[in-house]
């Protein structure tokens, strides 16, 4: 069983209130080389100086880690960051808008403290398998903050909604702390009351699974052991239910070189249903919510583009006997065995070294990387549903690399937690 815990948040003071938009920031792996030049121009107290001493994918020197601890004494020195004098848990409530759509959305999580337990102690399930690289550059700056920089994002299961009234609840007062972003909202509220801290922890029992962070989960683990802090036991999640109402899974589209659209379509029609479509069909049915009895993908290249999907009554017959049931029951998943491994020659494990695989988010980022001859193709995937990364991860399962990308991300510079004491 995953155990949770208050803790004494560091967050911005109250005299910052309307700077907050600019202190606060999207979390390190997603802010771009210009992103970061701009935000550490917009304003001195913004927490990207603490959270990227270099660009994401890097590794620093000490001197740069130093910079980062640095910037965070000095925040903490000067006001701008205050630490609360009790251990408290934090709801946070994001309101945005889901790309490609005209949905507006709510998604709810809670800030706690989450015991480090390896993954093989079943408490924390991780669903993909990380490098040893990303892992290197968080490390250093925990070791140089000793400070929970940002949090990572964890599920748990809440099928009786009895966590979900009790955040809710704690939604209808004034926020701690409330940032508008771009039309998303971001609002923290403090929860310190002794019976009310009580009554979460009680309600939200059971395992937890890493959504998106696995590195920094990893990388507190290895700080743990290494430190002996008995703060660095515990890292800094935030937790929503598999049954929230915003909870958004986008896709990852790949794109491809060396290979024609035309020839793969061809040569798939042995074992699929290959359906020429123009591009704003095929965009229609990919936003359509994946399925276990319809598994399907989107093939577009320059000349042509096509549905790909198993014909009627052969769901789940593409099997990688290595794996779980519900990891067969994943688009991606037979895209990576029956597509990209089977007629393109790259297997799972090429994927980090290859050179002939890309990720966009968007469509139309991919049909621009086609359009514009710097790919040839791109496969084009549906978004996971959650408890189709709940049922792989829960046998043991890991997901094919990105998978999943949790919308809108948890942003940076809410809250910090300290280890050294």
């Amino acid at each position: 069983m995953a155990d949770i815990s208050p803790f004494r948040g560091i967050h911005y003071a109250s005299h910052l209130a309307d700077a907050l938009p600019d202190l606060i920031s999207p979390p390190y792996d997603v802010v771009t080389h210009d992103e970061r030049l701009a935000r550490l121009a917009r304003h001195a107290d913004c927490i990207v100086h603490v959270i990227l001493p270099v660009d994401h994918g890097d590794v620093g020197t000490a001197d740069d880690y130093a910079r980062s601890a640095g910037e965070l004494w000095r925040l903490l020195a000067s006001g701008a960051l205050v630490e609360d004098s009790e251990p408290a848990y934090y709801v946070y409530r994001q309101t945005f808008s889901v790309p490609g759509s005209d949905r507006r959305m709510a998604r709810t999580g809670l800030f706690c403290a989450l015991r480090l337990t390896p993954y093989a102690d079943g408490a924390v399930l991780p669903h993909e398998a990380t490098r040893a690289k990303a892992k290197q550059d968080r490390l250093e700056l925990m070791r140089a903050t000793q400070t929970n920089t940002e949090p990572i994002y964890c599920l748990y299961e809440d099928p009786e909604g009895s966590a979900a009234s009790l955040l809710d609840a704690v939604c209808e007062a004034k926020p701690l702390l409330s940032a508008g972003v771009d039309g998303d909202t971001h609002d923290v509220w403090r929860v310190d009351d002794r019976a009310s801290i009580a009554a979460i922890t009680a309600a939200i029992p059971g395992r937890v699974w890493i959504a998106d962070g696995h590195h920094r989960y990893e990388t507190a683990l290895a700080y743990a052991a290494e430190s002996g802090l008995p703060e660095a036991a515990r890292m800094m999640v935030v937790l929503s239910a598999f049954e929230d109402a915003g909870l958004v899974v986008l896709p990852t589209h790949r794109l491809v070189r060396g290979a024609s659209e035309q020839a793969l379509a061809q040569s798939l029609q042995g074992s699929f249903d290959v359906q020429a479509m123009g591009r704003l069909e095929l965009t229609e049915r990919l936003a359509e919510p994946a399925s276990d009895h319809s598994i399907g993908f989107g093939l577009l290249g320059r000349a042509a583009s096509y549905w790909i999907g198993q014909r009627a009554g052969d769901v789940g017959t593409i099997y990688d006997t290595g794996q779980s049931p519900a990891w067969n029951l994943l688009d991606v998943s037979v895209l990576h065995r029956a597509v990209i491994e089977a007629h393109l020659g790259i297997g799972l494990s090429d994927l980090g070294t290859t050179d002939r695989i890309g990720y966009v988010r968007e469509v139309e980022d991919a049909a621009t990387g086609v359009d514009s001859g710097g790919w040839d193709l791109a496969l084009l995937l549906r978004g996971v549903r959650p408890g189709q990364l709940r049922d792989v991860a829960a046998v043991g399962g890991k997901m094919p690399p990105k998978s999943t990308y949790f919308y809108p991300k948890l942003w940076s510079g809410l809250l910090l937690r300290a280890l050294s004491r």
